[in-house]
């Protein structure tokens, strides 16, 4: 919630967004409203285990929504079965098709996070952008894929963190992938190298390739399309150069 509202609060980012506004004077509010609740629900009841147990175990939660999108789909209807209850709805007020809107942008936003839409994603705002900057969207279709970019620039915000916080933050990630391998083994299901705590490498030994394949290209497009905001690209490299020291440092090993 704090890096979506640090990049709402960027001022020509904050405008590229507002620009299909001149169609419709709402429409500002409703995705600054539309993206902080994103950023605050996109991980509701998140249960520890990714969208790969949940679809090879068939659980509950597969089982509702298809295997598609699996925790994604979860978090947005766990977030407006709580939301539109009497004792929750503080958008009670909010006319209808404005409240209709909201929902569909949240939506969207929460969906975009599913990390199997990635590149995707990407490549649409790599497309609609022509890799230049700054951007300015021609469409409310080109506002909402920057704010999708957006939240899932905040949903990796780490990786752009200080080196202590942002190391905190992956030991965290692999801690909980090692608890879906303990569990994964339990039900005699295959485990993967990130979930395997006694035979795999876990996250942390493999921040060079995910920066590298994921990390490093989203905030290269995000930032060109926006330049006020290569400090965080900046961050991502730096913190980047501590893991390639890391590696060398386990070399021998």
């Amino acid at each position: 919630v704090h890096f979506t509202h640090m990049l709402l609060r960027e001022e020509s980012f904050a405008e590229a967004v507002a620009r299909p506004a001149a169609v419709e004077a709402s429409w500002m509010k409703l995705v600054v409203l539309a993206s902080l609740l994103a950023a605050a629900v996109h991980d509701f009841e998140h249960d520890g285990l990714n969208n790969d147990f949940h679809e090879k175990s068939l659980s509950e939660r597969a089982i509702m929504h298809n295997d598609r999108s699996i925790n994604e789909q979860h978090h947005l209807a766990a977030t407006f079965s709580l939301l539109l209850g009497p004792d929750c709805n503080f958008l009670e007020a909010m006319p209808r098709s404005l409240f209709m809107q909201l929902r569909s942008v949240i939506i969207e936003l929460v969906l975009s996070t599913d990390m199997a839409s990635h590149q995707p994603i990407l490549d649409s705002f790599v497309d609609a952008t022509k890799g230049v900057g700054p951007f300015v969207p021609a469409s409310r279709t080109d506002s909402l894929l920057a704010l999708k970019m957006a939240l899932k620039c905040a949903d990796l915000g780490h990786a752009t963190f200080e080196w202590n916080t942002h190391v905190r933050w992956v030991y965290r990630l692999e801690e909980e992938l090692f608890r879906q391998g303990d569990e994964e083994k339990r039900r005699c299901m295959p485990t993967s190298s990130v979930t395997d705590r006694e035979g795999g490498q876990g996250v942390s030994r493999s921040q060079l390739s995910f920066f590298d394949a994921v990390v490093l290209p989203m905030l290269r497009a995000f930032c060109t399309a926006f330049p006020a905001l290569q400090g965080l690209l900046k961050k991502a490299d730096a913190n980047l150069q501590r893991w390639r020291a890391v590696e060398m440092r386990r070399a021998p090993e």
